[in-house]
């Protein structure tokens, strides 16, 4: 359609805007179109109306439909400009046509030359006012940047006409910092608007996490290595540079670029890897794997404290504490929790330091049921021990003696027997002079120490060394009767020769390695995280069947214990006799008998036998406790004694509706074969999903502490950790 054909009539004066502009009719472009232009003038024709040229007409069109995004329009505004104005400006400003007349406004400009339209192409901020007849640019209207110094003048708040220098002044303003500042906010506008990024806030908001997560990646490699010094029980630091450093350099190497970056850009005091860092980074990975037991231990249904102590290389006194508890996935957990030195080593400071430590650490003291300490005065005393001074005030709880301590003080008490005794003594010794020199170690097979505190390895000692008793015997003759060896060494070896050469050291040695080899699976199972009290008193049972059994049949079982005293004795020409019978004896009984094997048999294998049973029976007595009566709820074990003191068992471990499901439990289990092997941690994952306060019970029971073995082993760990370098400069 021609644009020529467009007119305004005098009629719609009315529609005409301040600036003189006329709008269309409100027909719109579909009705009759104006056919003419109304112009004031004194010569006007009669009918009012006067043509206008074609390069005026084409002007106007312009001006009609596009001016209100006439860049000029927005110069210098009054008010703020909204957001969807800015987008129209940004993405479809005023732009002329092709046929626009340039040469027509810049008639009144001081340029002899006009705007060229193939400009709009070579700079994208162009813009075109017809308004303010000029070149704008869009970005710098629009987002017009602030004024640090110099004077704002051509392309941003008036519009340039000097057409004559146009594209090195455009080339200027594209370079200019206020250009690139403005270029930069539209760019981010137009992202907001479309979606394409965020607003400022949110931006701001994702440019903190953005750092935080570039600061977790840098700091990932230096955490990563710090746990793998730990659990590779490395030093970080040595006397130069140290394994953490050298192994951040060997990540370095095989190509960490986010840390060699980190490395060779940061600060000097912002590399995270001084000694303060490490210590701190330790202390933090320590509290994160704490507090997350904690909250385990706490969404338990009930848990036990471990406790026992220990000195360090420097001689401090450390408590070491643990819990034991079954998580949600019905698994028996005993998990160590620290390290807290003492002041004092009374029970009262003592069971201080356990409640103090528990309560800063948020452990929710109402679910404590249980306490598992060793037997000394001072943890297991009845009226003022540590166990009394934290039950007075946490009454669930229950103390449980140790077993591990209480079947090693079964062996403790057979040092009641002097023969025994005796002749453990001189196993200890005779190993620890092979061990003392590499020279001597080379006669025998290796031998394991002789422990006092480390329960299994006592019973090994023994087993081992009674296994290599013929090698152990040569040994001992080739050093005792050697040239090449020093005289402190021959007549060493010569004393322990002439002990393991006499009748009652051959006799208790092979009756101790054949009941040794029984208590040390014992002891073995003892240790397992997964035992509970149930189980204990099912192996000691066996244990003592089995050992009942053989003390009453003597001659059996003694018989073939002697058999290789007698084996051993012919290897070296040696003979097993009775000791002499004194007239008088003091020191020992005088046992008349026929025959050397009725000698021990009498006076070392039945005594034997009687002091270990004894020993067993009297430590691990029936616990006739409440919270022991919770094993009757096994299917094996239900009984009246469980009813009877269902009440007490309910209020105590506040079991709701307990009556009501023992009964029903039951009743249950009469229509069913119980297993022999079956435990409560299989009845946890079938048999109780509608019994809700006896899977309570059963958790509480097996969140009792058998053992404090886990504890134990924390003293190993205590002794890489607590060097004398560390505890002495640090």
């Amino acid at each position: 359609m021609d644009i020529r054909k467009f007119l305004i009539s005098e009629q719609n004066s009315n529609n005409v805007k301040d600036d003189g502009i006329a709008i269309a009719s409100s027909s719109g472009i579909g009705s009759e179109l104006p056919t003419e232009v109304s112009k004031k003038s004194n010569n006007s024709s009669k009918s009012g109306l006067e043509m206008v040229s074609p390069q005026d007409v084409s002007n106007i069109e312009v001006d009609i439909f596009h001016h209100k995004f006439d860049l000029g329009n927005f110069v210098n505004p009054q008010k703020p400009i909204s957001d969807s104005i800015k987008f129209d400006l940004i993405k479809s400003p005023f732009k002329p046509s092709i046929n626009y007349n340039f040469k027509g406004d810049s008639r009144e400009g001081k340029s002899k030359r006009a705007f060229r339209y193939e400009w709009f192409q070579q700079f994208e901020w162009l813009a075109y006012s017809s308004k303010l007849k000029g070149a704008l640019c869009k970005n710098c209207v629009i987002f017009r940047p602030a004024v640090n110094r110099g004077v704002q003048g051509a392309f941003i708040v008036r519009p340039f006409i000097k057409y004559n220098d146009f594209i090195a002044s455009a080339k200027a303003h594209s370079t200019s910092d206020w250009h690139k500042q403005s270029t930069v906010r539209a760019e981010n506008f137009i992202k907001s608007i479309e979606g394409k990024t965020l607003p400022i806030i949110d931006q701001i908001s994702n440019a903190e996490r953005e750092l935080t997560e570039l600061n977790r990646k840098k700091l990932y490699p230096i955490i990563s290595t710090i746990i793998f010094c730990g659990t590779h029980d490395l030093p970080l630091r040595g006397t130069t540079k140290g394994n953490f450093e050298d192994l951040l350099d060997f990540r370095v190497e095989s190509g960490d670029q986010l840390l060699n970056e980190h490395l060779t850009s940061c600060n000097k005091n912002a590399k995270y890897t001084s000694h303060q860092t490490q210590n701190e980074l330790i202390s933090i990975c320590g509290s994160i794997i704490r507090k997350e037991i904690v909250e385990e231990v706490n969404a338990s249904d009930g848990f036990s404290i471990i406790a026992d102590e220990s000195a360090d290389i420097a001689g401090k006194e450390q408590l070491s504490l643990g819990v034991r508890f079954v998580d949600k996935a019905n698994n028996i957990r005993e998990e160590f929790l620290g390290f807290s030195e003492l002041t004092t080593l009374n029970a009262n400071g003592i069971s201080n330091t356990i409640l103090n430590f528990c309560l800063e650490h948020n452990l929710n003291m109402d679910k404590l049921v249980g306490l598992g300490f060793d037997g000394c005065s001072t943890m297991a005393g009845h009226e003022n021990g540590v166990q009394k001074r934290i039950r007075d005030k946490y009454p669930k709880a229950t103390f449980f003696h140790c077993a591990s301590h209480k079947l090693n003080l079964v062996i403790n008490d057979l040092n009641r027997i002097q023969d025994i005794q005796n002749t453990a003594a001189t196993i200890k010794e005779i190993i620890n002079f092979f061990r003392d020199s590499p020279l001597r170690r080379k006669y025998i097979p290796n031998l394991p120490l002789f422990s006092e505190t480390r329960w299994s390895a006592k019973y090994k000692s023994i087993r081992v060394f009674a296994a290599n008793f013929v090698e152990i015997t040569n040994a001992l003759d080739t050093l005792a009767f050697s040239s090449d060896v020093n005289i402190q060494t021959r007549t060493k070896a010569n004393q322990l020769l002439t002990s393991v050469s006499a009748s009652k050291f051959i006799v208790c040695l092979f009756i101790m390695a054949k009941y040794s080899s029984k208590l040390e699976p014992i002891c073995n199972i003892l240790q397992s995280k997964e035992m509970d009290l149930l189980l204990v008193k099912k192996h000691v049972d066996e244990l003592l069947q089995i050992l009942k059994s053989q003390r009453n049949d003597p001659d059996k079982y003694f018989h073939e214990i002697y058999e290789k005293c007698v084996d051993y004795a012919n290897k070296f020409k040696l003979e097993i006799t009775v000791p002499r019978i004194a007239s008088k004896q003091t020191q020992r009984a005088n046992y008349v008998l026929n025959g050397t094997e009725e000698y021990y048999k009498v006076s070392l294998f039945i005594p034997y036998m009687d002091s270990i049973i004894q020993s067993i029976s009297l430590r691990f007595s029936a616990d006739t406790s409440t919270a022991f009566l919770l094993s009757e709820i096994h299917p094996r074990k239900l009984g009246t004694e469980l009813i009877l003191k269902q009440d007490e068992i309910s209020q105590k471990y506040d079991l709701e509706n307990f009556a009501a499901e023992i009964e029903t439990w039951i009743e249950l289990w009469k229509t069913k074969t119980v297993d022999e092997n079956l435990g409560f941690q299989e009845i946890l994952d079938h048999e109780v999903h509608f019994f809700p306060s006896i899977k309570k019970a059963i958790n509480i029971f097996l969140a009792l502490p058998p053992t404090s073995v886990t504890i134990e082993r924390s003293f190993s760990t205590m002794r890489r950790v607590k060097t004398w370098l560390l505890s002495n400069f640090t």
